[in-house]
């Protein structure tokens, strides 16, 4: 059976976990459409400290959560539309980008948008990235899904996803930063976000054998609910899962320079090692060596560890520092 789930909940952590409950649990093929509120979604294999600007993160409590496909990271808001495709497939022939892409492309076209399919997999108009898309294979199911950039906010997704990522050294896999463009000032006739995701549901319906809407049903829920805290809100998975990494910075504060390097494994600082430019700095970088070891790289952490030891530290340096180091 082919059905049609479109989300009842704006949380970013649920939605991600219910595509995981689809793609494990059933053998049905699923249409499943959600928004989140303002959130910031990484790759399964990709380091989220050089991947996302962790200040921005920090001061506006958005939440962070690792998918189990692949690809690059991307923006979430309420003005973006996610999809998934989540079927049932013969093993060694179930990664097709064209197939599930060529449809959506189908669908703009009916509202008078000409996409074309970029070379990561992603789709453009007149040059500019309108949605990102990536799969993941268990067993002989599928997932395949992917963003809409509806009328999303811009300019935040670009603060967001712009790190100082040059100062990290892994073996991540990196997103690839494009040009974006939000869908809706490219429409001839205005229309809102519920009508956009109304036109896409009907065009599925109408052009293939997604006709049956589905509910979750309390003990869907939940399991959904247990996978989201059991996995989707934990700190080893959305961070400790990133591949182990260097940072090498210099920072800069009003009292001098510090030249920061830190080995990170499982997002802990396991190798803390900072050297000062000047004599006056020099107990500074041992008290910042002595504390920081064992520390998750995270600025709410490091904060917190230094203001348990602000004796013997400059005043406003904390801050400071944190500012320079994730800045």
């Amino acid at each position: 059976m082919n059905y049609i789930l479109i989300s009842e909940t704006n949380d970013p952590y649920f939605n991600i976990a219910t595509e995981e409950y689809l793609l494990k649990n059933f053998s049905d093929n699923f249409l499943f459409i959600y928004r989140n509120e303002t959130s910031v979604i990484v790759g399964k294999h990709q380091n989220v400290f050089a991947e996302v600007n962790l200040m921005d993160v920090w001061k506006q409590n958005i939440p962070i959560v690792r998918r189990i496909t692949g690809g690059g990271t991307v923006y979430h808001d309420l003005s973006n539309v996610n999809f998934s495709f989540v079927e049932t497939g013969e093993k060694g022939k179930l990664i097709d980008f064209k197939k599930y892409l060529t449809p959506v492309i189908g669908f703009l076209k009916t509202i008078g948008i000409d996409a074309v399919i970029g070379e990561k997999n992603e789709l453009k108009v007149g040059g500019a990235k309108v949605s990102g898309n990536a799969e993941h294979v268990y067993r002989n199911r599928l997932v395949h899904h992917g963003t809409l950039l509806f009328d999303a906010n811009l300019n935040k997704l670009r603060s967001i996803l712009n790190p100082s990522s040059a100062n990290y050294v892994d073996f991540s896999v990196k997103s690839n930063r494009s040009k974006v463009a939000n869908i809706k000032p490219l429409l001839k006739e205005r229309m809102t976000i519920e009508d956009f995701i109304a036109e896409f549901v009907s065009f599925y319906k109408d052009a293939f054998d997604y006709s049956t809407s589905f509910k979750l049903q309390m003990g869907d829920r939940k399991t959904i609910q247990k996978l989201k805290s059991s996995k989707y809100l934990t700190w080893e998975w959305n961070f400790g899962y990133s591949p182990d990494f260097t940072i090498e910075k210099e920072v800069v504060v009003s009292n001098g320079v510090l030249n920061f390097k830190a080995d990170v494994k499982k997002g802990v600082m396991t190798a803390v090692n900072i050297r000062a430019n000047s004599e006056e700095m020099s107990e500074i970088s041992r008290i910042l060596q002595d504390n920081l070891e064992e520390t998750t790289f995270m600025p709410d952490s490091i904060s917190y560890q230094l203001n348990e030891v602000s004796k013997g530290l400059p005043e406003n340096f904390t801050d400071d520092f944190i500012k320079e180091l994730f800045g």
